[in-house]
Parts: structure tokens; sequence; C-alpha cells
């Protein structure tokens, strides 16, 4: 057998402990329920007779999902946040413990391999994923933290703005508020992002002709299921 199919095989019932199915067509394992979905994405890359594995940690928030179709804004990743496995080290401001960039796999020791790579998936993996199944987490991390933080884990500058925008209108569906975030990034970005600025416009117009396109328990503030993850087995 090769490598990765040794490795995959030995972590899918780990993983399916964990309720994250395999789907090979990707090279992901996949945690879906009705507001979030969780891709945990495997890269083996082989260079000089070396295997090592990038791996990508992502969340979808369906809701914010469901909003950008509503709005007709298209090409943008589907992904509302999420990093390779260093880049969230850093951003829980943890050493990280591998030698190279990407974990090498060596089948002399593949025990010890898979252990550092679960090790990953526990110190940083599922944390991550805990921690932002939450659309306040979500929004402060695209319009509160300091970008040398939040650059971690946002997946890049127009996801941020966009999505930034609609996750604060579903937590605190305050329109002004709103209005004021869009002429703000709208003033920042004209000059150099006409992409950035249309879908800003776009963005605006749809919000201005909806009158109410938020989920009635999104109404109070960034209380209600806005602040409580369901349905995630291993979220106590």
């Amino acid at each position: 057998m090769k490598i990765k199919d040794i490795f995959i095989d030995t972590i899918i019932p780990y993983m399916s402990e964990k309720e994250f199915e395999w789907k090979k067509s990707s090279d992901t394992f996949v945690f879906d329920n009705k507001k979030w979905k969780f891709e945990c994405v495997l890269h083996f890359i082989k260079r000089n007779e070396v295997t090592s594995i990038s791996t990508k940690f992502y969340i979808v928030s369906k809701e914010i999902d469901a909003f950008l179709k509503k709005a007709k804004i298209e090409n943008l990743y589907r992904t509302t946040c999420g990093g390779e496995t260093k880049s969230l080290y850093n951003f829980f401001n943890l050493t990280y413990p591998h030698k190279y960039h990407n974990l090498i796999v060596d089948e002399t020791c593949m025990d010890e391999n898979i252990n550092l790579w679960i090790n990953d998936f526990e110190l940083v993996g599922l944390p991550f994923f805990k921690e932002f199944a939450n659309l306040n987490k979500i929004e402060n991390l695209f319009n509160s933290l300091p970008k040398e933080q939040s650059s971690f884990i946002n997946i890049n500058a127009v996801n941020s703005a966009i999505k930034g925008i609609i996750v604060n209108y579903l937590v605190y569906n305050d329109k002004e508020i709103v209005m004021e975030l869009l002429d703000r990034y709208e003033s920042q970005v004209k000059d150099y992002s006409s992409y950035l600025f249309l879908s800003l416009e776009i963005l605006k117009k749809y919000i201005n002709r909806c009158s109410c396109p938020v989920p009635p328990h999104y109404k109070c503030g960034g209380t209600g299921s806005a602040t409580t993850p369901t349905n995630i087995p291993w979220q106590k």
C-alpha cells in the first residue's frame, strides 16, 4: 500500500469517532450539520522520495453562504475562515512543534507520524472548529481582531470584507452599522479593487431592498443561536 493509503486508513477510525467522514475525491475529512461544515484537507506531497502532509482546516458557515447566494455575489470562496496547521498554531499563539513546514511521513515510523498528526488536530484543529462554530466569534475575527492576528485564518482581504459585513448584519441586524461598514470599505478599495468595490455595491443594494433578510433569532444583538453552536458532538 502507498504511504497515503496507510496513513488515511489508520486515522479514519479516530476521525469517525469525531463524526468526520472521509471524502476520497477531495482528500478531505468533513463534518457537516445544518449550520456548519468543517473541513480537514490533507495534501500529500512527494519530493525526492520524501512524503509530507500539508493539512488545512476550514469552516463554512451555511448561513453566510446562503446570504451570499441570495445577494448574488459570485466568485467568492465558500470557505468562511481557516488555514493550514502552522497558521492555526500562530493564531492560538502556540509554538509550532515540527522541524519542517509540513509534517514528514516515513513508513518506518508511521505510528509516530500518525500520533503527531492527531496531536496537531487536537491542539489546534478541534479548538479552531469549536471556537469559530459561532457567528459572534466570526464577526469579531473579521471586524475587530488586529490584522496581525486575524490574518492567520482569514482566507483573503476580499473574503474578510464581504463576509465581515454579512456576519455583522446576521449577528446585530443593524442596517445603520452595516451601511457604515460598507461605506468605509468602499472608500478604501475603490481605487485598487474593482471586483471588491462592485461586490460591496451589490451587497449594499441587496441589504437596502430586503426589509428582513435576517432570521428572527438574530434580532437581539448577537444572542440566540448566533452564540450557541448546535449538534457538534465534541463541543462540550
